[in-house]
């Protein structure tokens, strides 16, 4: 079934979302970077996310708090 029938042009965003305590190191900042990068590589590349937004263009985006401040916030090319 396809998720997207009304609006075949429709861009569809996949957040991830990671939080680090407020005395995080950039070291840990980093490595939940490149944690979510993955998660977002393997979400992208499912085959039934993909059949069910045919046709529609699908972007990755990073959160990263540290504590309250928003430390990363960058988009993945699928």
């Amino acid at each position: 079934m396809k998720l997207v029938t009304s609006f075949p042009a429709m861009e569809i965003t996949n957040i991830e979302l990671k939080c680090a305590k407020k005395d995080a190191s950039e070291a840990e900042i980093q490595r939940l970077k490149a944690e979510a990068k993955d998660q977002i590589a393997q979400y992208s590349a499912d085959a039934k996310l993909r059949k069910a937004i045919q046709g529609c263009q699908l972007h990755g985006l990073i959160l990263i708090f540290r504590g309250l401040i928003l430390e990363v916030c960058e988009e993945v090319n699928q």
